[in-house]
């Protein structure tokens, strides 16, 4: 690791750690949440072990109250504490995805078909890396989009896909 320095591998197995313990957390969050009626949406830690951060989104039909959150957090809160799966101080935040939420599953392409979306890539797709448009389908590795500045269909290759979040229209007054 060349040009890392010990700071550099600290983080860097600090982020390998995260991705192990991440699972660890979503595996025991998932049925929790889904007893008391929520989706578990996404769930990251953030920070270093000074000051780390568990952010948790949960999500309903109908959408998610900021009571919800509370109340998720309380009990959430009390599990982990029992269960420990962090050795060392965090904070936890449990949140709404919000009104221009991210996408985390494929699950979520067939969910919000017809939905105003921003799909951001790796690499140019026809010369672009960002599109607006009404989401058709996830199919075959390929996402089609209605692309509102080009007026037209496109199709984006899956693995391509950096970024996919709703994209809300505000209406002005």
């Amino acid at each position: 690791m060349a040009g890392l320095g010990e700071s550099g591998r600290a983080a860097h197995f600090f982020l390998e750690m995260n991705q192990e313990r991440i699972e660890q957390i979503r595996t025991m969050v998932e049925p929790i949440a889904a007893s008391k009626g929520f989706e578990l949406v996404h769930l990251e830690i953030k920070g270093d072990r000074r000051h780390a951060l568990l952010r948790v989104y949960i999500d309903k039909p109908g959408g998610i109250t900021v009571d919800d959150c509370a109340d998720f957090s309380g009990y959430l809160s009390t599990v982990l504490d029992v269960e420990d799966p962090i050795p060392y101080r965090y904070t936890l935040e449990v949140a709404s995805p919000g009104i221009e939420r991210e996408f985390y599953k494929k699950s979520d392409y067939e969910r919000f078909r017809g939905e105003s979306v921003k799909i951001q890539t790796h690499q140019p797709v026809e010369g672009r890396r960002t599109f607006h448009g009404t989401l058709i389908e996830l199919r075959d590795e390929m996402v089609r989009i209605e692309e509102r500045t080009l007026g037209r269909e496109v199709r984006i290759p899956f693995p391509e896909i950096r970024r996919t979040q709703i994209e809300y229209e505000w209406k002005r007054r």
